[in-house]
């Protein structure tokens, strides 16, 4: 124990209790604190500037036109070195030639392939570029032996089977803009998984399965064990492909309530999510075709050098057929915003007819662009109302494919009902 004189001395010289008396205090605890070294630094630095002699206003004035006279001198020289460093002149030309020669070659030798992004309910872009390829024989029509390898997540998905299997235009227009109507009345929320379960349903043929094998490719997101892009080419039966559809177009939560869904006994999700444009597998060049407005602002991020000094991201953001990619000619430009709220909530039909249009212009604009058509060819026209014993033919035609949709739709409940008593 210390005693109280003791204790004194310790807290005089700022021991701390239980310290051994012994170890002298440091001078420097007995004399003030100097300053820290850089607090030194900063007064010596403005006492010298203090003691500077301050630069006379002659001086000065004599400076300021030669500081101008070369300011002026060196502006044009920065603007010129400025474009000579990043090439943006014949940048995008050299990119445009690029393309071309990869494009035609792909296609001459049959190693061509279409991404397709995902897109909710903008998926008539799509519909109209696949049909307006096809118009141009840009690609062969389905079932044919040279047909171009597709793969699609989410509404690319649905694109490309709706293509594959060979469905009217009329039909899919309608179809489309009935499955629109029914959101905008009801809702989307937890409700879109069933509905378009139905609607497949109805509307691909029986041997949609066998139509799509090889040829489509639909990209799914794996999530257990890990978040993983996968892509599924061949399907047992037509609900197995119904199914591969909905998860590829299952948006957490927001399509049926849950954050994820079975498929063949694993749980997935939207593909856009680990794919946003997937690529078929077996294919040297993949043309991408992206429903939203992208183009512009990836132009203002990609650098001239990056095809040479980051190869994978420039093919990354390597984007073809886009909204923005062509030449603006709708009556309004909406903007990206405008493109994610169609996307979850379904625009009006003029709206849904424009985009099938867009997308039509848009796919003749690339392929006279990489010289896969002449310029001369025209693109394909919006959807206008027939009138007289034409629109009498088509709605007959139409009727007609849903009603046998329908007496499809209903054998196979029939068959589902059986199958069910028969457990």
């Amino acid at each position: 124990m210390l005693s109280k004189a003791q204790l004194q001395a310790s807290s005089r010289f700022g021991i701390r209790r239980g310290l051994s008396l012994r170890t002298a205090p440091s001078p420097r605890n007995l004399y003030p604190r100097q300053p820290p070294a850089f607090v030194r630094a900063v007064e010596a630095r403005a006492a010298s500037s203090a003691s500077r002699a301050p630069r006379s206003e002659e001086s000065h004035n004599a400076r300021a036109p030669r500081s101008e006279e070369s300011h002026n001198a060196r502006a044009p020289r920065s603007e010129e070195s400025h474009d000579a460093v990043l090439g943006r002149g014949d940048w995008a030309e050299r990119r445009k030639r690029l393309r071309a020669a990869r494009v035609q070659h792909a296609l001459q030798a049959g190693t061509l392939g279409l991404g397709f992004s995902a897109g909710g309910f903008l998926y008539g872009y799509h519909l109209g570029v696949l049909w307006e390829l096809t118009r141009l024989k840009v690609m062969p029509p389905p079932g044919h032996s040279d047909a171009l390898k597709l793969a699609g997540s989410s509404a690319g998905s649905l694109a490309i089977v709706t293509y594959a299997c060979g469905l009217d235009v009329d039909v899919a227009t309608h179809a489309m803009l009935r499955f629109a109507d029914d959101c905008r009345k009801h809702g989307t929320l937890r409700r879109v998984s069933s509905l378009l379960r139905s609607f497949l349903h109805e509307l691909l043929p029986e041997d949609a399965h066998k139509r799509c094998e090889g040829l489509v490719h639909v990209g799914l997101t794996r999530v257990f064990p890990v978040w993983t892009p996968e892509t599924v080419s061949k399907w047992n039966s037509k609900d197995d492909l119904v199914e591969c559809l909905v998860a590829s177009c299952h948006v957490p939560v927001y399509a049926n309530g849950d954050f994820m869904t079975s498929f063949r006994g694993r749980w997935y999700m939207d593909g856009g999510w680990t794919g946003f444009i997937p690529k078929p597998p077996g294919v040297h060049h993949t043309v991408k075709v992206c429903c939203f407005p992208f183009n512009s602002m990836i132009e203002r991020v990609a650098h001239p050098t990056l095809e040479d000094t980051a190869p994978r991201v420039a093919s990354i953001l390597d984007i073809h057929i886009s909204p923005d990619a062509a030449p603006a000619d709708w009556d309004f430009v909406p903007s990206l915003p405008q493109f994610v709220a169609w996307a979850f909530v379904p625009a009006e039909d003029e709206i849904l007819k424009k985009l099938i249009s867009k997308g039509r212009r848009d796919a003749h604009a690339w392929a006279v662009s990489m010289g896969l058509v002449p310029s001369s060819v025209e693109a394909g026209k919006e959807l206008q109302p027939v009138q007289g014993e034409a629109a009498a033919q088509r709605e007959l035609a139409t009727a007609a494919s849903m009603s046998a949709a329908s007496m499809r739709l209903q054998k196979a409940k029939e068959r589902l009902q059986k199958a069910k008593s028969m457990r």
